[in-house]
């Protein structure tokens, strides 16, 4: 969760020697924004390179407030850009919704938290805030240290000197996966698909917005018919109407499919996670929605092997064990026009 993420991640950058990459869809200029500039304020002061890319639609003012307090400090700053930015006012609906953290090329972090108060559970209502990051080490830092350049260098126009050695460190396999609008294949479609059709045993996913695209959608259905325990795990608290009301029917139209749904008994639930089996597990940023598999910038990791399997098993289950199943569809029980206010948000699903 939030407090430990952002410990872990303050912590790295006080030990960093060389520099720090950071890369958030959201930054605000709140308590943990402040918290964030102190840090990378310190280290700047030692002589460490810090390098920030934050997406400008995603932050809004408080991005360019943080910005500009980074700038003071010495530290190199981009912005995925908004409205007449430099990839066209055409594409403003393709966003960066990444969350990286590197340091020194030895260590990274990958997840679904963002810069802001909300994602420590200081809105009472979305409280507890429940997410999840990744801590890395070894040759994936690289893949991951890769990412963060492409995207540096495609908002900068500038390209940084990385360091790109690396040594192993244990026994675990990692594969990172960026996949964005500009794949010339549907590359998180694919990802997910491929996930869900692996899927022997157990397929567990956590999500704040279920709204799959078609083809995953069948992907997940598939699953399901052939056996497999299927389980997707949604928040209590919406943040976003729209989205929610929309989501009731997604979860209408799986009535009969066998795919099992939980919510939350309490707060919001914004982590991305799958688990496939007992051998295969990915933590990252995208949502099963249509924005993140066909829209938005995201990063994935994908973890191989029994020992990650089991952590984030281990993890899944307390989850699940603080949920309630769905045994009825909430869509039955809305009132007429909500119904044609969900019926109409499902239609805008692609936008979301």
């Amino acid at each position: 969760n939030g407090e430990a993420t952002f410990d872990a991640i303050f912590a790295a950058i006080d030990g960093a020697n060389t520099y720090v990459l950071i890369e958030f869809f959201t930054v605000k200029d709140d308590d943990l924004g402040g918290r964030l500039v102190a840090h990378l304020g310190e280290a700047v002061k030692r002589g460490v390179s810090v390098h920030f890319l934050y997406d400008e639609i995603g932050s809004g003012g408080g991005g360019k407030r943080l910005a500009r307090s980074l700038r003071a400090l010495g530290a190199q700053v981009a912005a995925f850009g908004g409205p007449g930015a430099w990839f066209g006012r055409g594409n403003i609906n393709f966003r960066n919704h990444r969350k990286i953290v590197v340091v020194d090329g030895t260590s990274a972090f990958v997840g679904g938290h963002n810069v802001a108060d909300v994602y420590l559970g200081t809105d009472k209502r979305l409280s507890p805030w429940r997410d999840t990051h990744v801590a890395l080490e070894g040759p994936v830092v690289l893949a991951v240290q890769d990412a963060w350049l492409c995207d540096w260098t495609w908002a900068s126009d500038e390209r940084p000197a990385l360091r790109w050695e690396t040594s192993a460190r244990g026994d675990a396999r990692a594969l990172v996966l960026p996949t964005g609008p500009t794949s010339e294949d549907p590359a998180c479609a694919l990802m997910f698909a491929s996930l869900f059709a692996q899927a022997t045993e157990r397929l567990w996913i956590t999500t704040p917005y279920f709204l799959p695209t078609p083809d995953v959608d069948l992907a997940l259905r598939q699953a399901a018919k052939r056996g497999v325990d299927v389980r997707v795990l949604l928040p209590c608290e919406p943040d976003h109407m729209v989205s929610s009301l929309a989501a009731l029917v997604s979860l209408k139209e799986h009535e009969d499919s066998g795919v099992r749904f939980y919510r939350v008994n309490e707060g919001f639930l914004h982590q991305k996670v799958v688990l496939v089996d007992d051998s295969l597990a990915c933590i990252g940023t995208a949502n099963l929605d249509h924005r993140s598999i066909r829209l938005n910038f995201e990063i994935s990791v994908l973890l191989d092997g029994a020992d990650s399997a089991a952590a984030v098993a281990r993890m899944l289950t307390h989850d699940f064990a603080s949920a309630t199943e769905l045994t009825k569809s909430e869509y039955d029980s809305l009132p007429l026009y909500k119904k044609f206010g969900a019926r109409v948000a499902w239609l805008s699903a692609p936008l979301l």
